[in-house]
């Protein structure tokens, strides 16, 4: 670890840590160097054939342009899914290296080795929808649907205004009449007649004051004023 206060106290020391520093990373990057050699040994004997049997435990299987693949799932964790796809093989560098398509013809991010696909048998050519896709490319459709979904707001709102600039006023004139008013109705033959109201039937209580009116002057006289009140 570099100490800012002891560099600027003594030249000496700084040149001896950055000297163990390179040593360090040499010896880290070696190390990365062996690792790689012994990955690549264990995976090259898993093709080589066995002293026994004579066979060997796996074979390298090559895709053609236009196969449908999945893609294991190397970070598989509890309640996820072990393959993702299905994909399309569109194109292959000849080094069991493919470029992958999704059924929105969306390309993979970056190319997949063989040893990462496996064959599918789509019984059904048209796959309206992926199965599984990895999160990296649903954010990437996220993305997309959000960019196709704004742009089409857009035209919607400009549609709505050159309506808006093309319709006339809101009351529009029909012959004489306005839109908010309607029209008179018009009679024909289908239209019932219509029959005056028939009169009130005077009531039992009304004909008895009339008729004691009639005997007393000054009931007459009341039961006028009430009626001229009425009318």
């Amino acid at each position: 670890m570099l100490r800012p206060k002891e560099l600027r106290s003594d030249p000496a020391s700084q040149e001896a840590r950055i000297e163990k520093l390179r040593e360090m990373c040499q010896e880290a990057s070696e190390s990365s160097v062996r690792r790689a050699a012994a990955n690549k040994a264990r995976f090259d004997s898993q093709f080589e054939p066995h002293e026994a049997t004579g066979k060997s435990r796996s074979e390298i299987v090559l895709y053609a342009v236009g196969d449908k693949v999945k893609l294991r799932n190397e970070a598989h964790t509890k309640g996820e899914p072990h393959w993702f796809g299905p994909f399309e093989v569109l194109e292959s560098d000849g080094n069991n290296v493919y470029i992958l398509m999704d059924h929105r013809k969306l390309l993979f991010p970056h190319p997949i080795g063989g040893n990462r696909l496996k064959a599918v048998n789509i019984r059904d050519l048209n796959v309206g929808e992926a199965w599984v896709l990895p999160p990296r490319l649903l954010q990437e459709i996220t993305k997309e649907d959000l960019r196709v979904l704004k742009a089409l707001q857009v035209r919607l709102k400009r549609l709505v205004q050159t309506q808006e600039k093309a319709a006339p006023s809101k009351i529009k004139t029909v012959g004489c009449f306005a839109s908010n008013d309607l029209p008179p109705p018009v009679e024909s033959a289908l239209t019932p007649e219509k029959t005056p109201p028939s009169p009130p039937v005077p009531t039992i209580v009304e004909e008895t004051v009339n008729a004691e009116a009639r005997k007393d002057p000054l009931l007459l006289r009341r039961s006028n004023r009430l009626q001229l009140k009425k009318t």
